[in-house]
């Protein structure tokens, strides 16, 4: 058995219990405190950007105006709280859609929501739930936002007081009940709206595993898990044996699911009788659809493999949009292609391989040259932004000079990042500087109109191949024998 011990030097160290949750209760109080301090901070950054932004469009209108040039498009003139963003999530070290959600729930504190922001300022709500709060609330019509916030707050108050601290999840509820109670309405209106922001987003994770996170109207949710659970009580049924767990049993319903064709029929990669699996007729009782092949798939199926033989490294293979399944896996899904459909591609890792120097003079970028620089980058550039390389724009660091391609930044791996269409806007008409990095290998360097300074590095997977090789090459040189070299000796005179 392990024993744990604090170090003797710490001051918590020669606390007792009750001291200890004393403590506890008065480090909870600060953060809480310091979670306000940084709202504050975030909607001080919006009014000084906003003031900025105001006063450099009237220069460049009052400018424009006088050189006789037609104002600025709308798209154009990028909203302060946009450019707030960029500031945000650098400076607080966030996600961009962190900082988004700071921006709004600052701006409400401010701006809306009085209560909230006069109890917040107690320490009681910690900087997650005060966030979720006030974009929650950003929500609600301002003819109802008093009486909601007043019902909801308060009962989270008195919650909270009474030691029984509320979960996030349990905030919709409460706002839907509070609004119900204001306007019955108005519920089924925010339902009916709401129904847009459904969505479904993957990330792999390591270890093999990819997370799923779906949003989903209740109704839709309510029968996809219902189903889920009626397969994994089946499966449970059918086979006393089974040691997985009720979340295992879910998880593995759920992927049987996607292993459905358009039709409604299994994929069985192990069926060779002909129609019968395709009729969904084939299982091993007879009476019914065989369980699903773990694996089966539809549509095409592309392998990327990075070419790594020449520096005595096996080749590094993706083919599950930046994750790594097994090598069964693969073949599984190579063998349940039809007609060969399965596309490899093979990669050289030399910075610059897909280069050509009269393509280097052209604006236009290469299907190729895309795909090589999404596969380098793996997702937006832009400090903070997880947005997948699939789905941004490729856009020259160094803006291509029309009227002198020689002159500008070339159509080259060196110049060329993945930016999210939001910050490709930022990028192209914001008051920031961009510049490749020196050694030609996809860093991209920030400069904000605030003087600070910003370095991403590419991470994806031909990026991450770049690096292997270059530690392989490192060790090699290490582990080669060490021999000095003397002059020779002069035996003249």
């Amino acid at each position: 058995m392990t024993v744990l011990s604090m170090p003797a030097a710490s001051p918590l160290a020669s606390m007792s219990l009750t001291e200890l949750v004393e403590a506890s209760r008065e480090f909870t109080l600060d953060q809480n405190l310091a979670a306000v301090d940084r709202i504050d901070a975030v909607f001080a950054m919006v009014c000084a950007v906003t003031a900025r932004t105001e006063a450099e469009d009237i220069r460049r209108d009052d400018e424009d105006a006088a050189a006789g040039r037609p104002q600025r498009p709308g798209y154009a003139r990028l909203a302060p709280t946009r450019l707030a963003r960029s500031h945000v999530s650098t400076a607080m070290g966030l996600p961009t859609w962190h900082a988004d959600r700071m921006i709004t729930a600052a701006v409400q504190l401010h701006t809306r929501l009085p209560l909230l922001s006069q109890h917040a300022r107690d320490g009681v709500f910690d900087e997650a739930l005060l966030v979720d709060l006030a974009c929650r609330l950003a929500g609600v019509p301002d003819d109802l936002v008093g009486d909601v916030e007043r019902q909801v707050v308060t009962g989270l108050r008195t919650q909270i007081d009474d030691g029984d601290p509320p979960t996030r999840s349990s905030l919709g509820g409460r706002i839907d009940r509070a609004i119900e109670s204001c306007d019955p309405d108005e519920v089924d209106r925010r339902n009916e709206a709401a129904r847009d922001k459904r969505r479904v987003t993957f990330r792999p994770q390591g270890e093999g595993l990819t997370s799923m996170w779906a949003l989903l109207p209740d109704q839709d949710a309510a029968t996809l898990e219902a189903r889920l659970r009626d397969t994994a009580a089946t499966d449970a049924e059918a086979d006393p044996g089974d040691e997985r767990t009720t979340a295992q049993r879910l998880a593995d319903a759920l992927t049987d699911l996607g292993t459905r064709s358009p039709a409604g029929d299994y994929h069985d990669g192990d069926c060779d009788c002909g129609d019968a699996a395709a009729s969904g007729d084939h299982s091993p009782s007879g009476d019914g659809p065989a369980r699903p092949a773990r694996g089966a798939r539809s549509g095409r199926l592309q392998v990327t493999v990075i070419a790594a033989a020449a520096q005595g490294l096996p080749q590094r293979v993706e083919f599950v949009r930046g994750a790594y399944a097994s090598f069964d896996w693969l073949c599984n899904q190579v063998l349940a292609e039809e007609n060969g459909a399965t596309r490899f591609d093979l990669i050289d890792p030399a910075i610059g391989a897909q280069d050509d120097s009269l393509d280097a003079l052209k604006y236009f970028i290469s299907d190729a040259l895309k795909r090589r620089i999404r596969q380098r980058d793996g997702t937006c550039r832009h400090p903070g932004c997880t947005v997948r390389a699939e789905d941004c724009e490729v856009d020259h660091v160094l803006a291509f000079h029309h009227a002198d391609p020689a002159e500008g930044g070339p159509t080259a791996e060196w110049n060329l990042v993945c930016l999210c269409k939001m910050h490709h806007q930022e990028k192209t008409f914001g008051p920031w500087s961009y510049l490749p990095g020196p050694r030609g290998d996809g860093e991209l360097i920030i400069r904000t109109d605030t003087g600070h300074e910003y370095r991403t590095q590419p991470g994806g997977m031909l990026a991450l191949a770049r690096e292997q090789l270059r530690e392989a090459t490192l060790r090699r040189l290490a582990e080669r024998p060490h021999r000095r070299h003397y002059p020779p000796h002069d035996t003249a005179g």
